[in-house]
């Protein structure tokens, strides 16, 4: 069900904006796995990072404007997960994208949240710890990207943004595990 939604966002005509302000992003970054939880590994400074990292692309689209200035549409994404051992990642989502809070030199400062599911090849790191401490498997969990996004002036269709790259059993309900694997990121986000 949940895919069949995701599926329907990028399928339905955009009313997100006016037709000269892109509503179509391309994502690439990269991101260093943590040995925490989601709360920790937002401590970007303290986080007791592994050797584990990854290089990911994501694809996503505004279709509704909520009003507020509130965009509501999907991202689809895939990761190359390396360093202990060599692994894929694949999720999709529902993307929730506020305006932001743009300054009088024209940087705009904004969040986006990305909900939704996340399947992997093969676990590593922490994730394994968590999978074997709970008897759990962490191969379809659901999906967090919670997000900050600063774009400015005089490059309208490029973003800089930082991601929490979160993949959660959310109590259980999912492969058995509270926990899944969590990683700070940073990347660009070409908007067309």
């Amino acid at each position: 069900m949940v895919v069949l939604a995701i599926f329907a966002i990028f399928c339905w005509p955009s009313t997100a904006g006016p037709a000269d302000v892109p509503q179509t992003r391309l994502h690439i970054y990269f991101g260093q796995y943590t040995a925490d939880n989601m709360g920790d590994t937002l401590k970007i400074f303290k986080a007791a990072y592994e050797k584990n990292y990854f290089l990911a692309a994501a694809y996503s689209r505004d279709v509704l404007e909520l009003g507020y200035g509130i965009h509501l549409g999907g991202e689809w994404g895939v990761a190359v997960r390396f360093g202990e051992n060599f692994t894929g990642e694949l999720w999709g989502g529902v993307v929730i994208r506020p305006k932001g809070f743009t300054s009088r030199e024209g940087i705009t400062i904004g969040p986006a949240f990305v909900v939704g599911l996340s399947t992997i090849t093969k676990s590593m790191g922490e994730e394994i710890k968590r999978e074997t401490g709970r008897r759990g498997n962490a191969s379809f969990l659901f999906y967090l990207g919670p997000e900050i996004v600063v774009t400015f002036p005089g490059l309208r269709r490029w973003e800089l943004v930082y991601r929490l790259h979160h993949r959660s059993g959310a109590g259980g309900t999912l492969g058995g595990l509270y926990e899944g694997y969590n990683a700070n990121s940073l990347g660009f986000r070409y908007r067309f």
